[in-house]
């Protein structure tokens, strides 16, 4: 089972396990349905699904008939399945940190890209995308999050559960290095 835990982590850091947790999410069921939105092979699906449902991310339920062939449908566990890890945790060895900051860094990569995509297809819905790197004194960058949060507040408390538009709104303060 560790050794399916691996390759599942694995299937989620390559990207493809994440899609097809994501179509999920959009509400597609089905093997084919899947394939068809990722151009992917049946059978590859089929692999990440099965790994999914073993995980316990993922159920399969009823067979039904599709012109004429058998199919699964497949469901994720719950509504709020949070797929970010925590990597707080001190118990934890630098090597498992390592791999689930990877995964969260996964995660929200996927996430940013499909809202990126979402604004090439409405334009004339209101969006920005920006990033910023800049050199900061760490006193002042504490009372950015500081006004980050208080934001983020403000907003998540005008959420309206009857609109028909979600927007997503992600933040990035982290320090960064510049790789060789």
């Amino acid at each position: 089972m560790v050794e399916e835990n691996e390759q599942l982590e694995d299937d989620l850091l390559a990207g493809r396990g994440m899609d097809i947790l994501f179509c999920l999410m959009d509400q597609l069921k089905t093997r084919k349905e899947i394939a068809r939105r990722l151009g992917m092979p049946v059978y590859s699906v089929q692999l990440y699904l099965q790994r999914l449902v073993n995980a316990g991310l993922v159920k399969e339920e009823n067979e039904v008939a599709i012109n004429g062939e058998v199919e699964k449908n497949y469901y994720l566990i719950s509504d709020e399945i949070e797929i970010m890890n925590r990597i707080q945790s001190s118990a934890m060895e630098d090597d498992e940190r390592r791999r689930k900051a990877l995964l969260s860094a996964q995660h929200f990569a996927s996430m940013t890209r499909n809202a990126i995509k979402n604004v090439n297809m409405t334009p004339e819905k209101p969006n920005k995308i920006k990033a910023y790197f800049m050199k900061a004194e760490e006193e002042d960058m504490r009372e950015f999050r500081k006004e980050i949060d208080l934001l983020f507040q403000k907003y998540q408390e005008k959420e309206k559960l009857e609109a028909t538009d979600t927007y997503s709104l992600f933040t990035v303060l982290a320090p960064y290095e510049m790789e060789d």
